[in-house]
């Protein structure tokens, strides 16, 4: 283990801008204490594959900790995996077999994680420290953090307190003060689920936005889909008309047909024949779904062809039928080579909870300004609801047309998709 972790300190350093994030987790013996009947690692375990599988790909992830070697040292603390590798596997495999068992020495991993992250200088550099107890090794967690901006480090340090005592509590809410990041503190499984939801939340490229309010804007194309049929202006690619009807107001997408978004191979792909305007243009589709297994999704999207597109996709996650979630994502596909974000919307999800999700509608919107694109999302019928947006990506030259369409990942799985109304909008 010791050569493999020269090896990695010994790689060049990164030279491009991004996010970047280092996780620390807690190898203390303490660890192994229990809240509501199960360990504290085994929380920390699942919930830390849950978030790293879901943290943007453009985030860089790196993952550290300590007392997983000693029982004594207080120069146990390694860096497993670089965040300029942003190897989500490894770092899944590292958590899943860290065996608690030593000191805690804050300080000292705060430092090295600190000068990791030097490099990066001008990026959005993030600390995320998992802990449930106070430093042991006799350093000074606190002034570390604060020293990280005195030292020329951009990084803002983030803590989740898991189980912890009054003292504990203090000290760890007093390093993510110091850091200039945020303090989650958690006192059960539910607290501690929510708590690396909100640390998601800090450390994705997203912003969250007020409803754009439309004075100023035009309202050049809406389909309702009243009538019987879908109107011409619709083509549909790769038909299974046994799978979609137009009724009440409504497109209702059945969708049972396994396929892969990326090489436009599921049936029913509903693309717009109007060529979207030629200047700034906002498109936004109101719609409901009702998701059945792992890995499928509804988008709004812009496509040229397999290789060339830009999709608002919202996906649906499962790892059992208390531990669902759904994430929006951006995804630019440009000669088949594709560059994405993310950021969950709803977590956590029980089936009941899920059920009661695809009441409301969801309102997923792609806008252009310029060559800037962005993708965005609000999961409510409030007018005056939060959008949530991703980061933007550069379109050179504007190819391809406005497209609906969903992706299935099961035989025999069928979801409903409702289409309200499609909508582009342009600068008055």
């Amino acid at each position: 283990l010791f050569l493999f972790l020269v090896a990695l300190l010994v790689l060049p350093p990164s030279s491009s801008a991004g996010t970047n994030l280092i996780f620390i987790v807690d190898g203390s013996n303490s660890m192994w204490g229990q809240v509501d009947g199960v360990a504290k690692i085994e929380t920390a375990r699942l919930a830390l594959t849950n978030l790293v599988n879901e943290i943007s790909n453009e985030t860089h992830v790196g993952l550290m900790s300590y007392g997983i070697f000693s029982k004594d040292s207080c120069d146990d603390v390694h860096l497993l995996v670089l965040p300029e590798t942003n190897d989500r596997k490894k770092i899944i495999e590292f958590v899943n077999k860290l065996q608690p068992k030593g000191k805690t020495p804050i300080a000292k991993s705060l430092e090295m994680a600190g000068e990791q992250l030097r490099r990066f200088k001008g990026d959005d550099n993030h600390i995320v420290l998992i802990s449930d107890g106070i430093e042991s090794c006799g350093g000074e967690p606190c002034a570390v953090a604060a020293q990280l901006k005195q030292k020329g480090i951009d990084a803002r340090v983030h803590v989740v307190g898991f189980g912890v005592g009054n003292e504990a509590d203090k000290q760890l809410a007093c390093i993510a003060g110091a850091g200039g990041g945020k303090y989650f503190q958690a006192n059960s499984i539910e607290g501690f689920k929510e708590a690396i939801a909100e640390v998601n939340k800090e450390v994705q490229v997203v912003e969250t936005l007020p409803e754009p309010k439309l004075t100023g804007l035009k309202e050049v194309f809406r389909d309702d889909f009243d009538g019987e049929d879908l109107a011409e202006h619709w083509e549909v690619q790769n038909p299974d008309p046994d799978s979609f009807i137009v009724e009440n107001g409504e497109l209702l997408i059945v969708n049972g047909s396994v396929g892969k978004r990326e090489d436009l191979s599921f049936s029913n792909l509903f693309r717009l024949s109007k060529p979207l305007p030629k200047g700034d243009w906002v498109a936004t589709v109101k719609l409901k779904a009702s998701f059945a297994v792992n890995n499928e999704g509804v988008f709004l999207g812009v496509i040229d062809d397999q290789e060339n597109g830009l999709y608002a996709w919202l996906g649906y996650n499962t790892n059992g039928p208390d531990n669902s979630w759904i994430t929006i994502y951006g995804i630019k596909r440009s000669k088949g080579v594709e560059k994405s974000n993310n950021t969950q919307i709803l977590n956590w999800l029980t089936a009941d909870d899920l059920r009661q999700k695809s009441l409301k509608p969801y309102y997923l919107r792609i806008s252009k300004t310029g060559r800037s694109y962005v993708v965005s999302i609000k999961h409510s019928d409030d007018d005056e609801a939060n959008w949530t947006e991703l980061k933007k990506f550069s379109i050179l030259r504007q190819r391809g047309g406005l497209a609906i369409g969903s992706t299935q990942a099961k035989v025999g799985a069928e979801s409903t998709i409702l289409i309200d109304w499609v909508k582009i909008e342009v600068l008055e």
